[in-house]
């Protein structure tokens, strides 16, 4: 839309009244009425204008969207709602709302309502045989590192009883057909040595024996290569497990022995278990 003259006069020429009131035209249709324009229609454009001031006012065709520039930033409104930009929504109260939507936990899945003005909190459930959810990998197990999941198998080293002898030479100890070894007289002290895999990590150890036996204690201890002071790696009472060790095996530097504290008559070591990962 624009107004222009009808009429335009050279330098020095006459002009009259007439022709002045009738020398504007409008070019286009344009409507007003109380002081409004009818049928104004906002800039339409598919970028941001350069230069823009604040309040200016555009139409995004290619995004749909009312802008207007807040002196800083373009800003998008949506109806009486809030910017797009800001850090909350508004929607009208729930009776009114078209296409209504109820949150449900699903299986494995808490959800916490703190009420109104507050927070719905999604939280997961821990994972047991009979509902999904979150589990956590036993350490000793598995590892996991960038997304992938390492499988460490448990593998066991085992001795029978048998495979203990006296810590000094006696007549006094009893190898049994079941493949126990019994002490048949007083402060008898058992000593074996114990093969386990090269690389390996120790994780619980454990010695059996009959009840007489249990107030007695075991040791494991690795010991250099060609001598040196032995180091205890676990200690227990037997019939209790030492667990929670975390000690990686060398057979090139290190040998390995189990040793019994002094034992009485009767009493009776049945086997060895070593938890290893491997």
């Amino acid at each position: 839309m624009g107004i222009k003259h009808k009429a335009v006069k050279a330098s020095e020429e006459k002009g009259y009244a007439s022709e002045w009131n009738d020398d504007h035209e409008i070019d286009s249709n344009v409507e007003f009425n109380q002081f409004e324009s009818l049928q104004h229609v906002v800039e339409n454009r598919t970028d941001y204008p350069a230069g823009p001031i604040e309040g200016q006012i555009i139409y995004r065709t290619d995004t749909d969207t009312l802008e207007v520039y807040d002196g800083a930033a373009w800003i998008t409104y949506v109806g009486t709602g809030a910017p797009t930009t800001a850090s909350y929504v508004t929607v009208n109260p729930e009776g009114t709302l078209s296409a209504e939507r109820v949150l449900t936990a699903g299986e494995g899945i808490d959800l916490t309502d703190g009420g109104a003005g507050t927070t719905i909190t999604i939280d997961g459930e821990d994972a047991t045989t009979a509902n999904k959810g979150i589990a956590s990998f036993f350490s000793e197990h598995f590892s996991v590192g960038a997304g992938v999941v390492y499988s460490r198998a448990a593998k066991y080293a085992t001795l029978p009883g048998c495979a203990f002898k006296g810590l000094q030479e006696t007549d006094n100890i009893e190898y049994t057909a079941d493949g126990s070894v019994k002490a048949n007289a007083d402060n008898i002290t058992f000593i074996a040595p114990i093969q386990l895999p090269h690389g390996s990590h120790i994780k619980n150890v454990i010695v059996y024996g009959n009840a007489g036996a249990s107030a007695e204690t075991w040791s494991l201890y690795s010991e250099p290569v060609g001598g040196g002071a032995g180091l205890q790696i676990a200690t227990q009472n037997i019939n209790t497990q030492h667990a929670g060790l975390d000690v990686s095996v060398s057979n090139i530097a290190n040998s390995y022995f189990l040793i019994t504290s002094s034992l009485d008559t009767n009493d009776e070591i049945y086997s060895i278990k070593v938890t290893l990962i491997t």
